[in-house]
């Protein structure tokens, strides 16, 4: 069940990456670092941003899958040069605060960046590094180096940017650079104090590097990728998989890890401004598994980032079985733009991505919980764990129209307890099916006295909304007995 997949959060929240940094000292916003948007647990326009029509579907040609395993692969993923260094350099020295880049050494395995930060002003401040408005990137690419300090007025601190190596292998990455940093500067009142912009710091290997090749793709191709992330490339699609107002996605990787199927996006920023970039409605062999909010990722002008899809915390392995679904042949998804003031450039984005021939979802087997006006809903199953039981709903559209499918507040209910479930929204296109999973924790269950096992009765309402046309909807009830 999705909760399983915390460990797959953990090994990828390097490629996940949901910052941005303003371009300037003077503009920008303060807002932190922002992680899933509905995420189960739960842009500024260039000139042609109107003429950047999205790409509806890449062509077949360009999937190649993955022919050794993990095991098999004889290359090894190169180490970083751990050689590479820096000269103390003055980053930033304005409005009584100073930002000096000490050193790049290495310690275990991540690259860290020594910054001193001194505090000039007659008020504490706090310094953030990482955020969405204030991003941090090394050859190009985003990386998930955090900082936090708060540093009272008049006295300074020494921080660390930490760089995973293992980031840095996924990324392809063998040297390093050029590395960008940009930090937030709040008062003690959380306003915006200053935005430092970013600040960009050559190493010693900046002769070496050439800032224009795309690391991520050669490392797919090359092996070096699946070396780094532990387990085999089933497939990989490149080419003008997704473009316009601003973003373009140019490759996608899929891979299994012991909790499911996933997919990773090379996403880069081609505006001159830092852009947030939305996603959802994420569909497998054409079964919608994620909200139309699913996630966002905030990159800076010029950048790069890599970002994991994380298709096991919409669906996992066993529930991939229960709907039906088998290997990713391929990936549908809704995307837009925005700025970092979270104001819309461009929406109505969608991609295509074909990683093999098309295999629709199985359908599921005996008579529908419901069946009416083109909209069919099963029970597909449950699976539990120690945190908690997931309730499984497929959902086929056979109207000629999209569909909405979300639950009706406060109507779910278990052997007659009411619970507080998580259910989250689908939207249905003509012709396609959905995924629907009704997430109850441990704690509700031990709050009613019951167990997973102990449950043989759901009862909960549905609104059933008719995508385009205002106001029409109805609110369907499904009693599902013997689970």
């Amino acid at each position: 069940m999705k909760r399983k997949s915390i460990a797959v959060w953990i090994l990828c929240a390097a490629l996940l990456t949901g910052c941005g940094q303003a371009e300037t000292v003077e503009s920008g916003s303060t807002e932190a670092a922002t992680g899933q948007t509905e995420a189960e647990s739960t842009a500024v326009s260039t000139e042609d941003a109107d003429t950047q029509d999205s790409s509806e579907e890449t062509t077949e040609e360009t999937a190649s899958p993955a022919e050794d395993t993990a095991e098999e692969t004889e290359t090894e993923a190169p180490k970083p040069d751990t050689g590479v260094t820096i000269e103390e350099t003055t980053l930033f020295d304005d409005q009584g605060v100073k930002i000096t880049a000490k050193d790049l050494t290495w310690s275990g395995n991540s690259a860290e960046l020594g910054v001193l930060i001194e505090n000039n002003t007659d008020q504490s401040l706090s310094f953030y590094s990482g955020t969405r408005t204030a991003c941090n990137t090394v050859n190009g690419y985003v990386v998930s180096s955090y900082d936090s300090e708060d540093v009272a007025a008049g006295k300074k601190v020494n921080a660390d940017l930490n760089i995973s190596a293992d980031e840095l292998g996924k990324l392809g990455i063998t040297q390093i650079g050029q590395i960008v940093v940009s930090y937030d500067v709040e008062t003690e009142d959380n306003d915006t104090y200053l935005l430092t912009g970013p600040m960009t710091l050559e190493t010693s290997a900046k002769d070496d590097v050439d800032l224009t090749v795309d690391t991520f793709q050669d490392a797919v191709e090359d092996g070096r990728f699946e070396e780094a992330v532990g387990v085999p490339v089933l497939a990989s699609v490149s080419g003008d998989l997704l473009s316009g107002g601003g973003i373009t996605v140019t490759n996608a990787v899929t891979v299994q890890w012991d909790s499911g199927y996933d997919c990773f996006l090379d996403v880069q920023n081609t505006s001159d401004n830092a852009l947030i970039f939305s996603y959802g409605d994420v569909a497998v062999n054409g079964c919608v598994l994620s909200s139309p909010d699913w996630d966002n990722l905030s990159i800076p002008s010029g950048s790069r980032a890599i970002l994991d899809m994380n298709i096991p915390y919409m669906a996992d392995s066993e529930q991939f079985e229960d709907f039906g679904l088998g290997e990713i042949t391929d990936i549908t998804f809704n995307g837009s733009t925005s700025d970092l003031d979270s104001n819309t450039i461009k929406d109505g984005l969608s991609a295509t991505l074909t990683f093999a021939d098309h295999t629709a979802p199985a359908e599921p087997a005996g008579d529908p919980l419901y069946d009416e006006d083109g909209l069919r809903i099963w029970y597909a199953g449950r699976t539990a764990d120690e945190y908690g039981a997931d309730y499984l709903l497929t959902v086929y559209n056979d109207s000629n129209h999209a569909v909405g499918v979300t639950d009706v507040y406060d109507s779910l209910s278990l052997n007659g307890f009411m619970i507080s479930g998580l259910v989250y929204s689908r939207v249905l296109q003509p012709g396609q099916c959905a995924g629907m999973i009704i997430e109850v924790g441990q704690y509700d269950l031990e709050d009613n006295d019951l167990t997973a096992d102990e449950v043989e009765s759901l009862s909960i309402g549905l609104e059933i909304e008719e995508k385009g046309k205002s106001g029409k909807s109805k609110d369907i009830q499904l009693d599902i007995d013997n689970l």
